[in-house]
C-alpha cells in the first residue's frame, strides 16, 4: 500500500487477496465489501471480477492538499491504483494528472482516470476521463473540461488506470487534487496546530488560484486561539514561460514544482514548516490571533497558477482569508443626471457603482455656494449597483455641485462629480417651425431635401422628422441634421411610383 505524506493511512490491505471480506473503516468509515448480497449492481466486482483488477493499490489521501507522486513502474500496463479523497459538495476542485508520462511527442503511456463516489457503503462509477496517450488528464464535470464540482459532501475515489490497449509504458507522474478559489472573494478554513509537536490533519491546507495581476495581496484574519506558523504563495505554473501548460484554457502546474523542485521563481510547493518558501511571498505570526498579510509584487508576467499554503502552529480556530488581485478603484457613472431643473422641488440623483470587491462605504456631498461649504446626504442602495440621493430644493439660478464617492472593502476609492442649475421655466410657448421652400413634387431620382427653420426663446433640445406615403397610416423616421445656416434638414428617400 502507498502512504500519504502524513503517514496516517493504515495497513488495511496487507493481504490483497482477502479484500472480498475486509471492511475498510480507515478514518472515513467507508465500507467497501459489506453487504455483498445487497445492491449488487453498485459493486463492480460482484460479477466475479477480482477487485484488484479494478482498484489495485489503494491510497487514502483524504484531504485535497498534497501532490501525490506516481513513480515509474508503479502502475503496470493494464493495472490501476486508487486514491481516496474527502470532497465537499459545491466546491470547485482542479484535478489533473501530469508529469513525465504526459509527453505528446512520444506518447508512450496512456493513463485514464475513473471517478467513483461512495454511495452508502458502495463505490459507484460516476465518470471516466480518457484523453489520448501522452496528454494530461483533467477531471471535470463543469461542461468546460476544467473543474470538478461534487454534488454533495462525500468520499471520492480517483482510479488511475494504465490503459491495457493504448499504453506502451508506465512512466512517472503526479496526481493533484486541490480546491480552486477565486480572487477578491472571502473564504473560511478551520485549522488546528500541532499536538505534541506533531502536525495533525488540520494543521495544513492549501488552495490554488489563477491571476495575471502584477500585484497579489493575501489577507488572513486569524482567530484569537490560533497561532499561525506561515501563509505562503508559490507560483506553480506559467504556460507562457514553458512552466506547466494550458489544459482546456486553464494552467496546470509545472510538475517538478509539485514535487518541491524550484526553478527561479517557480515551484517549491510544500507544507513542511522547514520547507522552501519565497521570503517575498509569505507572512508569519508572532502570537495567537495575529492577522497576516502577504504583499507580493509579481516578478514575472503571464497568466499564472498559484498555490496558497496555510500552516498552523498552535491552537485552533477558523481563519477568514482572501486573495486580492483587483486594486482598481470602484467605477462610478451618473445615471441620467440633469444639467438643469425647472421645478423648485427636491432633485433625485442616481449613480451606478461597479467593482469586483464589495462596496464598503458610499458618500454624497453637495455645495450651493461654489464649494465654500459642503453638505452631506446618505446614499440609498438600490438594485443593479445603483445608489440614490434626493437633494433639497434650492433657489432659482442656483448652481448645485456634487460628488459621489465609493470605497471598496480593500480601501480603493472612486468618485464622480456632477452639477445642475435650477432655472425656473418661463417659456410656455411651443417652438415655431417654418418650412423653407417645400417642393410640391419632385422629379429627381435623388432623395428630396426638406429644411425647416425652428425658432423659440428657449434653447432647442431636439428636432425630429417623420413622413408617410399614401395612406398616412405608416410613418417612417428620418434623422435630422443641423446645418451651418441654422436650419434643420432631412432627406426623404425616393419613393417608387
Amino acid at each position: 500500500m502507498e502512504r500519504t505524506v502524513w503517514g496516517y493511512a493504515a495497513d488495511f490491505m496487507a493481504d490483497r487477496r482477502r479484500i472480498r471480506s475486509v471492511l475498510i473503516t480507515l478514518l472515513i468509515c467507508v465500507t467497501v465489501l459489506a453487504c455483498l448480497s445487497e445492491s449488487r449492481s453498485h459493486i463492480p466486482w460482484a460479477r466475479g471480477i477480482d477487485p484488484d483488477e479494478i482498484f489495485g493499490n489503494f491510497t487514502l489521501v483524504n484531504k485535497p492538499v498534497p501532490a501525490v507522486p506516481i513513480s515509474s513502474g508503479a502502475i503496470p500496463i493494464g493495472k490501476a491504483s486508487t486514491y481516496s479523497y474527502n470532497l465537499q459538495g459545491g466546491r470547485k476542485y482542479h484535478i489533473y494528472l501530469t508529469g513525465e508520462w504526459a509527453n505528446p511527442t512520444t506518447h508512450l503511456t496512456d493513463y485514464d482516470i475513473h471517478v467513483y463516489k461512495i454511495n452508502g457503503v458502495n463505490p459507484v462509477l460516476t465518470s471516466t476521463h480518457t484523453e489520448s496517450a501522452g496528454l494530461p488528464e483533467q477531471v471535470s464535470n463543469d461542461g468546460q473540461g476544467r473543474y470538478y464540482i461534487p454534488g454533495e459532501d462525500s468520499h471520492y475515489w480517483f482510479n488511475v488506470r494504465n490503459d491495457a490497449i493504448e499504453s506502451q509504458a508506465t512512466e512517472s507522474g503526479t496526481l493533484m487534487v486541490v480546491e480552486h478559489i477565486e480572487g477578491n472573494t472571502w473564504y473560511r478554513r478551520y485549522l488546528k496546530g500541532k499536538v505534541n509537536e506533531e502536525p495533525v490533519p488540520d494543521t495544513t491546507w492549501s488552495y490554488e488560484f489563477v491571476s495575471s495581476s502584477d500585484h497579489i495581496r493575501v489577507y488572513v484574519d486569524v482567530p484569537q486561539f490560533l497561532d499561525m506558523y506561515e501563509a505562503r504563495l508559490y507560483i506553480m505554473g506559467n504556460p507562457g514561460a514553458n512552466k506547466g501548460e494550458l489544459v482546456e484554457g486553464i494552467p496546470i502546474a509545472w510538475e517538478p514544482g509539485l514535487r518541491g523542485e524550484v526553478s527561479t521563481v517557480y515551484g517549491g510547493y510544500n507544507l513542511d514548516q522547514q520547507g522552501y518558501r519565497n521570503e517575498n511571498a509569505m507572512a508569519s505570526c508572532e502570537r495567537m490571533g495575529e492577522d497576516m498579510v502577504i504583499d507580493f509584487e509579481v516578478p514575472v508576467s503571464g497568466t499564472l497558477l498559484y498555490h496558497l499554503a496555510l500552516i498552523a502552529e498552535y491552537g485552533y480556530g477558523t481563519i477568514d482569508f482572501m486573495v486580492q488581485t483587483d486594486f482598481d478603484s470602484p467605477i462610478l457613472q451618473l445615471v441620467e443626471a440633469p444639467e438643469t431643473v425647472e421645478e423648485q422641488e427636491p432633485t433625485r440623483l442616481v449613480v451606478n457603482i461597479q467593482d469586483e470587491l464589495s462596496i464598503a462605504e458610499t458618500s454624497f456631498s453637495y455645495s450651493t455656494n461654489g464649494g465654500v461649504s459642503w453638505s452631506t446626504l446618505p446614499p440609498t442602495i438600490e438594485q443593479g449597483g445603483n445608489y440614490s440621493v434626493t437633494v433639497p430644493a434650492v433657489e432659482r439660478d442656483t448652481l448645485v455641485e456634487y460628488i459621489f464617492q465609493a470605497e471598496d472593502e480593500r480601501g480603493n476609492v472612486g468618485e464622480v462629480l456632477g452639477s445642475y442649475t435650477f432655472v425656473p421655466q418661463t417659456d410656455f410657448d411651443a417652438p415655431s417651425l417654418d418650412l423653407i421652400d417645400p417642393p410640391e413634387f419632385s422629379e429627381s431620382e435623388e432623395p428630396t431635401r426638406l429644411a425647416v427653420n425652428v425658432t423659440d426663446v428657449s434653447q432647442i433640445k431636439d428636432v425630429s422628422f417623420r413622413y408617410s406615403t399614401y395612406d398616412a397610416e405608416t410613418w417612417n423616421t428620418v434623422s435630422v441634421k443641423l446645418e451651418d445656416d441654422g436650419l434643420y434638414s432631412a432627406a426623404v428617400p425616393l419613393v417608387a411610383p
